[in-house]
């Protein structure tokens, strides 16, 4: 199973897509709801290469004290609970 395998529901704003492409994490991780922030995370589980593109997005945001949102997933990614 490839990478394109796996897809999402969320709709974006801006993307005809339906892949975990890295600008739909980075939507997903700003505007997603937990059931989107789920499917992000079975497919990080399922297809661990992801989990460069999501530091890789975080990364612009983690000195940034308002983006909570990046900052758990950059901790999250890093953590030994993936997997």
């Amino acid at each position: 199973m490839g990478f394109s395998d796996y897809t999402h529901s969320m709709s974006h704003r801006h993307l005809d897509t339906a892949y975990f492409i890295p600008p739909a994490i980075d939507d997903i991780i700003c505007r997603g709801l937990m059931r989107d922030w789920l499917e992000l995370r079975e497919a990080l589980r399922a297809y661990p290469p992801l989990r460069d593109d999501i530091i890789r997005i975080c990364a612009n945001y983690i000195s940034d004290p308002t983006e909570q949102r990046y900052r758990f997933w950059w901790n999250y990614v890093q953590g030994p609970a993936v997997g």
